[in-house]
């Protein structure tokens, strides 16, 4: 399992929290892929928020720089017929950190587990 935290978040109910993001094993039905939770940052506690993109594997997450982009890699043997896994790229969504995607390239490997973006935000690495 993967987690990743974004941008400080202020709930409506006066609470300062941070959205953090979890990504999940899928292959055995239980998962559906990425969840969103709230840190609540007096307290300690998380709260699950509910599923903010459907995703295979997503093993491990990472932030863009600019946090508004999130990468997961999709730890597969398999994808789109060929024998390698993916990435996942999803647009992240001011304040309510919803997730919309925006690609999904193969890995060139079976079941990556890694994935980093450099300084700049111009090059994402991926460990099969």
């Amino acid at each position: 399992m993967g987690i990743v935290g974004l941008a400080a978040h202020r709930a409506s109910r006066g609470v300062d929290e941070q959205i953090a993001f979890v990504g999940t094993y899928t292959t055995d039905g239980r998962s559906e892929g990425i969840y969103r939770l709230f840190l609540n940052s007096e307290t300690g506690a998380l709260r699950l928020d509910g599923v903010a993109a459907k995703s295979a594997n997503p093993s491990y997450l990472v932030l863009h720089p600019n946090g508004r982009v999130l990468y997961a890699v999709n730890e597969l043997s398999e994808f789109r017929g060929e024998p390698t896994g993916a990435v996942s790229a999803f647009v992240v969504a001011r304040g309510s950190g919803a997730l919309t995607p925006l690609n999904q390239q193969p890995s060139h490997g079976k079941a990556p587990c890694y994935v980093s973006v450099d300084r700049t935000g111009r090059v994402v690495l991926v460990a099969n």
